[in-house]
């Protein structure tokens, strides 16, 4: 019997302990589909790894294929958990959860996060403080796959973007809403092509934009509102600092001389009156300030 067979069955044969014994034994590498070995070495000759001679070629194993690990460790730690053994059943499940995924995260990745919540508050009684990190990276990695499709594809049914990024593949609905959220963020340059909102989410449209590093991002009628709220308030901190520095200079001892000055030639001219600045004219526009004076 196999080893994921034996730890499948534990419910009913309630043989923890048989699969313990297994369980505890680390697993540096798995078989191979071929023999990698140069050569026709035979399984008795010297091998740096037990991968060398362990494969489905030699028929020493059978075909080890990605879900099989997954379900190995997975299963592993929930009997580790079972016994209460939580380091060694936190250390399986992270190997689940990090284990490369080629498109979406897994069904028995999303599991193995659930259990590890759980075993950390069950061994520590709280969660590991990266616990925000996890999670951030999770969301985050499912952003960039809808984003990545982009660059492959033009448009997609929505069932066809839940299947290949979603955790729940067949929640249309939930897809729709997490897209849409993107899209008013501004993380998506796309638009979701419904057609009509009282038709079926399996028949809406993903519409990426041509290029997202050519055409400007596509901005949601709240954040026009706040972008203009921002250059608004810009232009009236700019303006309130153009009035501080006026305020400034007609108390400097410069401008009260140019206005002396400027009051004498009008009476020399006969003009009197008060002096007049022209709107944009400089005190000392009229002065070459590379002279000697």
């Amino acid at each position: 019997m196999k080893v994921d067979e034996i730890i499948a069955n534990r419910g009913k044969a309630r043989t923890f302990r048989a699969a313990k014994a297994i369980l505890d034994k680390d697993i540096y590498e798995f078989p191979s589909s071929a023999n990698t070995q140069p050569g026709d070495q035979l399984p008795c000759s010297s091998h740096d790894a037990s991968s060398g001679f362990i494969s489905d070629k030699t028929e020493l194993s059978d075909k080890v294929t990605y879900r099989d690990a997954l379900k190995y460790f997975l299963y592993g730690a929930m009997i580790y958990m079972a016994l209460h053994e939580w380091g060694r059943a936190i250390h399986f499940l992270e190997i689940v959860l990090t284990a490369p995924s080629r498109n979406n995260t897994s069904q028995m990745q999303i599991e193995a996060y659930k259990k590890w919540v759980l075993a950390n508050l069950l061994a520590h009684g709280e969660v590991d403080c990266n616990l925000d990190l996890v999670l951030q990276v999770l969301d985050a990695y499912r952003r960039f796959s809808i984003v990545k499709l982009g660059s492959t594809y033009a448009a997609l049914l929505l069932p066809q973007v839940s299947q290949r990024t979603s955790p729940t593949p067949d929640d249309y609905v939930e897809t729709a809403e997490y897209i849409t959220l993107m899209i008013n963020k501004g993380q998506l340059n796309a638009t979701l092509d419904s057609r009509s909102r009282s038709s079926e989410p399996q028949s809406w449209v993903l519409r990426f934009a041509t290029s997202s590093s050519t055409s400007p991002p596509i901005l949601s009628e709240q954040q026009r509102y706040e972008e203009m709220v921002r250059q608004a308030a810009t232009s009236s901190a700019l303006a309130e600092h153009i009035r501080a520095t006026d305020r400034k200079f007609m108390l400097s001892k410069e401008y009260s001389e140019w206005m002396k000055r400027l009051k004498n030639d009008a009476d020399s001219s006969g003009n009197g009156g008060d002096a007049i600045m022209l709107p944009g004219q400089h005190p000392f526009d009229d002065e070459d300030i590379m002279g000697d004076g």
